[in-house]
């Protein structure tokens, strides 16, 4: 593009759709298993609900109330299971939600949180010291 040239692009910017600056809690549960994994934080039920707590669906919901945009009604999700574009149950309108990979094909339940955990956990790995 050359100075002063004005190219229209459609959705150019729509940061609410999908969800994509939505806050989801398993999004800080996803995280939080990071900081445990690489040994930044203690694992613990209290630990896990002070980093869920961190994400604030309700006040997201409030904020965007006023423009009417669609927003999950589920604080909360499982992580890398989505292969495709993907109708969800939402408060106003209709949302889909985009497919959610990791690239090394994990998928994260924070429902399964300890589980996550102990598998990401490295064992007898002698670059990083562990047992």
């Amino acid at each position: 593009m050359s100075p002063g040239e004005v190219q229209q692009v459609a959705d150019f910017f729509v940061p609410h759709r999908g969800a994509a600056t939505f806050p989801w809690q398993s999004h800080a549960m996803w995280f939080y298993s990071q900081m445990v994994r690489w040994g930044h934080v203690a694992h613990s039920p209290e630990n896990a609900r002070k980093a869920a707590a961190t994400y604030r669906p309700d006040l997201y919901r409030a904020a965007i109330a006023a423009i009417g945009a669609p927003v999950p009604a589920a604080n909360s999700k499982v992580e890398g299971a989505l292969l495709h574009a993907t109708p969800v149950g939402a408060m106003r309108g209709t949302l889909t939600l985009g497919p959610d990979g990791f690239f090394d094909g994990e998928i994260f339940d924070p429902g399964e949180l300890d589980a996550y955990i102990a598998r990401q956990l490295p064992v007898n790995d002698p670059l990083l010291g562990t047992n």
